[in-house]
């Protein structure tokens, strides 16, 4: 008997179950409601809170799978779209590259802001964590960091990654977001500091979240 493979676009695989459609219904809704509920807030939000959004979804996911490993993305999610509803503008998503694998900048009439888009920085290349354009021209970027894990050489490592960018970029502006406060010692801020970072620890931080966005943008 012969069986015929099955390539990508077979109708087996392009079309979805009532299951599928139900499941992706319910994934939609989630992340359209975790939308709307941080826009009706952006000028609320503490940057504490931030790291307490990030930690409720941590921990519940330990409660399915005794460990949260694996977990990523969601703390650029927050940050990112807390970016977006900051600015206020209305944005249009423009994909780019390969369709299977296109990242997405959004542009609106001033701006343009996206995550890990490749940055070309004279022969080199680099992917903030999320970067900030206006009138076409960089002004911003943004590094995010759960916890800081990887000792001096981490540090080391962010701190030639700006250098690098204000060769390129002599104004741009550094946000470096750290989520928890431990391991973050005075040395490693010192660094970073010293290179023209703004920092904000998350942990326990009644500022608003708004009023760091506003030294960006």
């Amino acid at each position: 008997m012969v069986v015929e493979s099955m390539s990508p676009k077979s109708n087996l695989l392009s079309e979805s179950s009532d299951l599928v459609k139900s499941t992706n219904k319910l994934s939609h809704e989630w992340l359209d409601n975790m939308d709307k509920h941080i826009t009706e807030n952006v000028d609320k939000f503490l940057c504490n809170d931030i790291k307490e959004i990030y930690f409720s979804l941590f921990n519940k996911l330990k409660e399915y799978r005794s460990n949260s490993c694996g977990f990523t993305g969601f703390s650029e999610f927050l940050v990112f779209r807390l970016l977006y509803y900051k600015i206020g503008e209305k944005f249009e998503p423009l994909k780019r590259g390969r369709k299977d694998t296109y990242p997405i900048k959004f542009v609106s009439e001033n701006y343009e802001i996206g995550q890990n888009i490749k940055i070309k920085l004279g022969e080199k290349k680099r992917f903030p964590d999320i970067y900030i354009k206006r009138n076409g021209e960089l002004i911003s970027i943004i590094q995010i960091k759960i916890v800081i894990h990887g000792g001096k050489e981490q540090i080391t490592r962010e701190v030639e990654t700006f250098r690098l960018f204000r060769e390129v970029y002599p104004d741009v502006r550094g946000l470096f977001i750290v989520f928890i406060k431990d391991s973050f010692t005075e040395d490693k801020k010192e660094k970073l500091r010293d290179v023209g970072y703004q920092m904000v620890v998350l942990d326990g931080n009644t500022t608003l979240f708004k009023d760091v966005l506003n030294k960006i943008t």
